[in-house]
């Protein structure tokens, strides 16, 4: 009678095990907790093609980072963001054409119709002034603010229905920032509106 001696195959090598696979556990480097290698990103320079810290311990210090490094990170994506202006608005326009990006909007907007529905109601209210050439479209408007190109109408008098026509063209920077300050706003307040023209 002959022997046959088999040999096993040696386990996979790190890199080869399917990450999220539940038969694959990974220890982390953090919290020295074994976890499945769901719970790890993904990063190609590594061994094993993951992080070594788990998803959550790789968030607990990011956010201890931006907690340390506030201000300048702030001052560092500031900067970028101008210098990157058209780069940045030509890539955000492209994503928002895109089928995840409508759904991105359309999510945004029902949120923002639950919790401010008299917001919604009053820019309606604004839409159609525009449709039936009560006011005049509002990139044809300067910001009354910095007198550069207006992008949005702020509802300076209030949501209630007898304001909703009660509008000042503002560019997107400064509608920010009187909603950030409510009392930053122009001298000559009250704007009124005049059928036909610009609500100033």
């Amino acid at each position: 009678m002959t022997c046959t001696i088999i040999k096993a195959s040696p386990p996979p090598y790190p890199r080869q095990l399917q990450a999220g696979s539940p038969f694959s556990f990974k220890t982390c480097s953090k919290c020295g907790v074994d976890k499945p290698t769901s719970e790890f990103y993904r990063q190609a320079s590594c061994v094993n093609g993951l992080r070594p810290q788990c998803k959550a311990c790789h968030k607990a210090c990011s956010a201890a980072y931006y907690q340390r490094h506030k201000t300048e990170l702030r001052a560092q994506n500031t900067i970028y963001c101008q210098q990157h202006k058209e780069e940045i608005r030509a890539r955000h326009a492209a994503y928002y054409q895109t089928a995840a990006g409508k759904r991105t909007t359309a999510r945004a907007s029902r949120k923002r119709d639950r919790l401010h529905p008299e917001r919604s109601r009053a820019g309606l209210a604004v839409y159609y002034a525009i449709k039936r050439g009560e006011l005049s479209p509002v990139h044809l408007s300067e910001c009354v603010m910095c007198g550069g190109t207006a992008r949005h109408r702020h509802h300076w008098a209030g949501y209630e229905p007898e304001h909703w026509l009660d509008v000042i063209p503002v560019c997107i920077p400064c509608h920010k920032a009187i909603h950030r300050q409510p009392r930053h706003l122009p001298a000559g307040l009250p704007f009124t509106h005049t059928p036909g023209g610009s609500s100033r």
